[in-house]
C-alpha cells in the first residue's frame, strides 16, 4: 500500500555454547592387587554444573567411573553432554601390586632326628603361616619334615611356599667281621666302630 516501516538497531539472539578448557578436580585410581582383575578409576570433574560423557574406547560404557580392570593403560575422552566438541583426552594407568616375594634366608637341619632345625625367611614385614600352626619368618625348634609357609602382605595378597628341613645324623657305624674258620672252632668275631 505504499506504506514502510523501517526497524533500527535490531539485535537478533543466537544460542551459542561456550567451551572453557574441560578440568578434572580429582581421579582416584585403584592399583590391581595380587595380579587379580580389581582395579578402578573413578573421575571427578572441577564444574559439577555441567552433565559429562567418559568415552573409554566403547568398552566400558560413559560412566565416570569403571571396575574390575587388570593393570594397563586406560584412555578416556571426556566431553560435554550436548556439546561434543568440547573435550579433552586423557589417559590413567592401573599399577599391578603383585604378590609377595620370599626368601629362604637359610634352612639348618635337624641333627640325630632331634627337633632342632632352624629356618630363615625374608623380609620380616610379611606375615607367615606354617602348615605346623607355627607362625613367624624364623623358626627354632623344628623336625624333620617338609612345612608348607602361606605369606601375607598389608595388601591382602598371598603366596605359598615349601620349605624341607633335613636330617644330619653325623654318626657312622663301621661293622668289622671276621668270618668263622672251618675246623667248627669258635674263632669268628665281629666289632662296630662308630665315628661322629
Amino acid at each position: 500500500n505504499g506504506c514502510s516501516t523501517i526497524f533500527n538497531d535490531i539485535l537478533i539472539d543466537s544460542v551459542c555454547t561456550l567451551c572453557d578448557t574441560l578440568v578434572i578436580d580429582l581421579a582416584t585410581i585403584t592399583p590391581a592387587l595380587c595380579e587379580e582383575d580389581n582395579g578402578a578409576i573413578s573421575i571427578s570433574m572441577e564444574d559439577e554444573t555441567m552433565e559429562y560423557s567418559f568415552d573409554w574406547g566403547g568398552i566400558f560404557g560413559s560412566s565416570n567411573s569403571i571396575f574390575n580392570l587388570p593393570a594397563g593403560n586406560y584412555p578416556v575422552t571426556i566431553s560435554v553432554l550436548g556439546n561434543p566438541d568440547c573435550q579433552i583426552d586423557t589417559s590413567f594407568i592401573i599399577e599391578s601390586i603383585g604378590s609377595p616375594v620370599v626368601n629362604v634366608i637359610d634352612v639348618q637341619p635337624a641333627n640325630c632326628f632331634a627337633s632342632n632345625g632352624t629356618v630363615v625367611l625374608s623380609p620380616d614385614s610379611l606375615t607367615y603361616m606354617w602348615s605346623d600352626g607355627g607362625g613367624g619368618y624364623i623358626r627354632n625348634n623344628l623336625s624333620t619334615g617338609t612345612y608348607d609357609i602361606t605369606v601375607s602382605d598389608s595388601s591382602g595378597c598371598s603366596t605359598i611356599i615349601t620349605v624341607e628341613v633335613g636330617s644330619d645324623n653325623p654318626l657312622e657305624a663301621i661293622a668289622d667281621v671276621t668270618q668263622a674258620g672251618c675246623d667248627g672252632g669258635v674263632t669268628g668275631s665281629a666289632g662296630i666302630e662308630v665315628n661322629n
